[in-house]
């Protein structure tokens, strides 16, 4: 932060150090307006930006590990089955084609056969009235349990980038999902459209010390937000 020139090396610390936990704000003007009630931009994310970060890519990432769960129940390893087919494309002898065909006949006959474990059995009456009345309309029974489970992972991705919207836009403080119109408004404009008053390189911090006079005195200082560069590049 940019100090008054008799402020001494440890009143410098105490400043940056103040303004950086104490969350600092925005103001488009290039004076200082007298007025107290002016409307502030208050910038108080960018101390939590590596945890929020954190959380975001920990959401991305349960999508795939509830297709990983549960598409183990399928009764085909498909991961197996994507690199046998691969493996057929790109074959350059005949022999070793010939062995991963058979490999994957041989897996999706023991597929075919766990589908016809899991429709008979003592429960399959019971089964056979759950899937009818209560619309289980996906399932191992019906042959479709991929299908329905790549459905409902894709649902959860497209839920995820929703709830993702919702947490910037608490998070910044702003209408985050009109951040992209903003900035293409801005170079339409010939605005410079690194100055955004959602990740802003200048703010101001209001801070108080009581001397030993028990004299509150106020300051206002410009402080520096250098971290704000990589912000913007990274949402």
């Amino acid at each position: 932060c940019w100090c008054p020139a008799y402020f001494t090396g440890n009143h410098e610390e105490y400043t940056n150090k103040v303004c950086w936990i104490s969350n600092t704000y925005y103001l488009p003007e290039r004076s200082i307006p007298n007025t107290p009630n002016v409307i502030k931009h208050h910038i108080s994310y960018y101390q939590w930006v590596p945890i929020v970060l954190l959380v975001q890519a920990f959401f991305f990432y349960i999508p795939c590990i509830i297709w990983r769960i549960f598409s183990d129940r399928s009764g085909i390893n498909i991961n197996n089955m994507v690199e046998a087919a691969e493996t057929i494309q790109n074959a350059l002898y005949p022999e070793r084609r010939d062995k991963t065909i058979k490999y994957m006949i041989r897996h999706l006959d023991h597929y075919l056969d766990y589908q016809r474990e899991y429709r008979g059995g003592c429960c399959a009456p019971a089964k056979t009235f759950l899937a009818k009345y209560l619309c289980l309309a996906c399932g191992n029974r019906h042959g479709n349990y991929l299908v329905g489970l790549y459905m409902t992972t894709k649902c959860f991705y497209f839920a995820n980038t929703i709830f993702q919207l919702f947490l910037l836009n608490g998070f910044l403080g702003t209408e985050y999902h009109l951040y992209g119109f903003e900035v293409m408004r801005n170079l339409i404009q010939g605005r410079a459209w690194e100055q955004s008053r959602t990740f802003p390189r200048i703010t101001l911090c209001d801070f108080k010390i009581n001397n030993l006079n028990n004299v509150i005195l106020p300051y206002t200082v410009q402080c520096v937000l250098p971290i704000n560069f990589f912000n913007e590049k990274i949402y």
